[in-house]
């Protein structure tokens, strides 16, 4: 008597789960967070957004501009809480229950938040020159006929809001920007 053996393989998501996580590893699929492309770019000043955002975030001292790191600052601020997300959320990855590309997602729009939240508040950030304090305070006055209100000193990288909302992230899946994911 002859017996004959036959198999089945039935993938039920190893193999994908195995490729996602060599993705992830080496790093052809991850978040950017920051200001990049032409993100808000208006060029009225010949300077667009990215240029910008780096002259802040590195500084031009020989220009009399101070380094104000909105990027690595609030990434620093804000790295434990970002690890304590990912433990939470990375086993839904293998759980099946969410996809790299959600919790990517969900770490960009947390992080560009946390960016801007940084930003906004600009407690951490050089302060502004005795002359670009009083410019501010011109272009914000510039018209009104009388004073309503407390003052409220002008905040470092903040004008006219350009560079604030230039700030956005976008998920990369394999060395491909997936589309429609980026916060803008």
């Amino acid at each position: 008597m002859k017996a004959t053996l036959r198999f089945i393989e039935k993938d039920l998501g190893w193999g994908r789960l195995r490729k996602t996580l060599r993705e992830l590893e080496k790093g052809r699929s991850h978040v950017k967070i920051g200001v990049f492309g032409n993100a808000g770019t208006k060029r009225t000043e010949g300077v667009d957004n990215v240029m910008l955002a780096l002259i802040h975030e590195f500084g031009v001292p020989t220009r009399g501009i101070p380094e104000r790191s909105f990027v690595r600052g609030a990434f620093e601020k804000n790295k434990p809480e970002y690890i304590a997300i990912l433990k939470k959320l990375t086993p839904g990855i293998y759980t099946g229950k969410r996809s790299a590309a959600q919790v990517l997602g969900i770490m960009g729009m947390k992080a560009a938040a946390d960016m801007q939240a940084y930003v906004r508040a600009g407690t951490n950030l050089a302060p502004l020159a005795p002359s670009t304090m009083k410019r501010k305070l011109d272009k914000s006055y510039k018209g009104k006929r009388e004073f309503e209100g407390p003052l409220q000193a002008p905040k470092p990288l903040i004008d006219t809001g350009r560079l604030l909302n230039s700030i956005t992230w976008q998920v990369v899946l394999k060395g491909s920007a997936v589309p429609l994911v980026g916060g803008k």
